[in-house]
């Protein structure tokens, strides 16, 4: 290991021990169930090992996180991979920019927000992350996959927001429900 320290810069060698993140045996099986690639963030995602899900945002086009699981080994876990600390903007129709809020990991303290944008696939239910460390501070920018696992409650694939259905009954039960409200009324 001290031949490969010597051998690399300290930011080439924390790219090769970030290397085994970039591989996650759930990348090559499709997604639990979805099996078409999202057209929006919305949804929950294995990130890093972890679950995140994500959902509107306040404003218009924003979107946040809320940490189901943390991912694998992050340092700082009372403080690092809490909800709300990604946040998200759309800023074309598969690429969202936003920010993450990074820890110092010797003292657990914030170290400031980075940039992040996250670039969804168009035939696949994965997206690409690009993670770029707050300006000044000691870090290098991760580049890594997230797996699309499943579809929010209220959106359906390829649909972003809410079903037009939420809350009622489709055309065809309001339909039967009408023809049966007619014959407990009717007067034959």
């Amino acid at each position: 290991m001290q031949a490969l320290a010597r051998r690399f810069s300290s930011s080439g060698l924390a790219a090769i021990v970030a290397l085994p993140l970039l591989w996650s045996p759930a990348t090559s099986a499709p997604a639990q169930g979805t099996g078409v690639a999202p057209q929006t963030i919305a949804g929950t995602w294995s990130f890093l090992f972890g679950t995140f899900q994500f959902h509107p945002g306040k404003g218009k086009g924003t979107f946040t996180d809320t940490v189901l699981t943390q991912r694998l080994g992050v340092f700082c876990p009372l403080v690092n991979d809490q909800d709300g600390q990604i946040v998200l903007h759309r800023v074309a129709s598969a690429v969202y920019t936003g920010t993450w809020q990074w820890f110092s990991p010797q003292t657990c303290q914030p170290a400031g927000v980075g940039q992040i944008t996250i670039t969804l696939w168009r035939h696949k239910p994965e997206a690409f992350v690009v993670s770029e460390p707050p300006p000044g501070a000691r870090g290098i920018s991760f580049t890594f996959r997230i797996q699309h696992l499943s579809w929010p409650v209220t959106s359906r694939p390829g649909k972003a927001g809410t079903s037009r259905h939420q809350g009622r009954h489709p055309v065809s039960s309001r339909k039967t429900h009408k023809k049966a409200h007619k014959r407990r009324h009717s007067t034959h």
